[in-house]
């Protein structure tokens, strides 16, 4: 168990120093280089959640591929591969000024890439879940994090710094920068399979599984699982309200650059990395509910 939590530690922080190169604003900062605009920018932003709803079909995946691990491998790897073609389109310097060009590729990279890796989250969770003592949960995910944040604070630093650099090396390529921070990112994502592959799979669970629509139909069918519905639909509808002007704002009207995204993404990460030593016991003590709300609240006002 000890050496299986040491391979996943490895594992995460690998993936969060690529992931950390790779957020959404990045990409989004990207497309309004090819030219979107409002509504370009929240078709980038829905479309992935609307193909994400496919990850609901991972169980059945799960028995179809013949285990949690198989799957989760095989869609994360497959997933970074195709990721890594938005380090390709930048690099070979689509026009930048036709977005019937550049924008339709990007979506369709981004999407499909999307939709791989969060069927390989939803088989990833599953797998960590039987792999972890369930009254361990609260204090591994913390330990987790605060590992994944001493790694991503100065990758984020040092992004910052060479994406500084690329701009003034690269006056005439303002696609550069992306095609460095992306191609990176995808390459440490890449490289964290490895050690994710050396954790131990989980017996497969023999009982018969219910039908893909029963499997469907079941969280309508609990009154707490109505519930989280209810607010995960809420919160989702007045969050996608804000999330095309808080995503245009700041290369549309502030004119921050890349450097400037990054630095703001790793103050974010310092204010994380503070708070993630207590949330794990706190978590184990009082219940995740009580945590999950508390936060919710200071999200709102914020």
């Amino acid at each position: 168990m000890r050496r299986a939590v040491r391979w996943s530690y490895l594992a995460s922080v690998v993936w969060a120093a690529g992931n950390a190169l790779l957020s959404t604003q990045l990409i989004v900062f990207l497309a309004q280089e090819y030219g979107a605009k409002g509504r370009e920018v929240s078709w980038l932003l829905a479309a992935p959640a609307l193909v994400g709803l496919l990850r609901l079909f991972t169980p059945a995946l799960i028995d179809l591929f013949g285990g949690v691990k198989r799957l989760c491998l095989l869609t994360s790897i497959a997933s970074y591969v195709v990721l890594a073609g938005i380090s390709i389109s930048a690099w070979r310097g689509l026009p930048v000024a036709d977005p019937r060009s550049g924008l339709p590729l990007l979506l369709a990279i981004y999407c499909t890439s999307q939709l791989l890796e969060q069927i390989g989250t939803v088989a990833l969770w599953t797998w960590l879940g039987d792999l972890i003592p369930r009254r361990l949960l609260g204090r591994y995910f913390g330990r987790r994090t605060m590992l994944q944040l001493a790694v991503v604070v100065p990758v984020l630093l040092g992004s910052a710094a060479a994406s500084d650099w690329l701009q003034k090396v690269y006056t005439q390529q303002r696609l550069m920068p992306y095609a460095w921070l992306t191609g990176v990112g995808t390459g440490l994502m890449l490289l964290a399979m490895l050690p994710l592959a050396q954790l131990p799979d989980v017996p497969r669970r023999t009982a018969l599984r219910p039908s893909i629509l029963s499997q469907l139909a079941a969280p309508f069918a609990q009154t707490s699982s109505r519930r989280l519905l209810t607010y995960v639909g809420w919160f989702a509808f007045f969050n996608g309200l804000t999330a095309t002007p808080q995503n245009i704002y700041p290369k549309g009207i502030l004119k921050l650059r890349v450097g400037d995204l990054l630095w703001m993404q790793t103050l974010m990460r310092l204010g994380q990395a503070g708070l993630s030593a207590v949330v794990g016991p706190w978590s184990d003590r009082r219940g995740n509910r009580n945590v999950l709300i508390v936060s919710q609240l200071a999200v709102g006002l914020a």
